[in-house]
């Protein structure tokens, strides 16, 4: 809910993530004040089924009918939809592909793009581990997305994070 460019970070996000295609957003129907700034009538709202990460991965994957996913952080702010267009146009030519970021290091981050054919494998997810157990299994057919920049590692969680990322701008 932190404010960037004058509108809550998760506004911002599901804006970014609009400008590249369909956007399904996974809340907890708890936090009214996400749920107020998510009311836009394109966005599709799931809500999340737990408070691990696996929980919202798998509510957000259920039933999604399409070639791909793109799991994009909503704490990210230095992604832009250029970066996640950059995800699409790369899948066209590569769509069995585990797509995921980089940063300049090599550090792994985010987003990362799964192919539907993996999307049954959510269902088994546990914990707050995310999809690692899915990425360790795949190794292989991951294609790395590299950038210039930290801004696919640099998420935002605490307010000394806010307050270096703040003192960048």
């Amino acid at each position: 809910m932190e404010d960037v460019g004058g509108a809550p970070l998760i506004s911002v996000m599901a804006e970014r993530c609009l400008a590249v295609g369909p956007t399904r957003v996974v809340v907890d129907p708890t936090r009214q004040k996400r749920m107020t700034a998510l009311q836009d009538n394109k966005l599709e709202l799931v809500h999340s089924t737990g408070p691990d990460m696996s929980d919202s991965l798998k509510a957000g994957l259920r039933g999604l009918k399409s070639q791909a996913a793109l799991v994009v952080l909503a704490d990210m702010p230095g992604l832009q939809s250029s970066d996640l267009v950059r995800f699409i146009q790369t899948m066209h030519d590569n769509p069995d592909h585990i797509l995921r970021a980089r940063n300049q290091n090599g550090q792994p981050g985010h987003p990362v793009l799964f192919p539907a054919s993996l999307f049954s494998e959510f269902e088994d997810l546990v914990g707050d581990q995310g999809a690692a157990p899915i990425l360790k299994r795949h190794k292989d057919r991951i294609l790395w997305i590299k950038f210039q920049d930290d801004r696919v590692t640099e998420d935002l969680d605490t307010p000394e994070d806010w307050a270096s990322w703040r003192a960048k701008q």
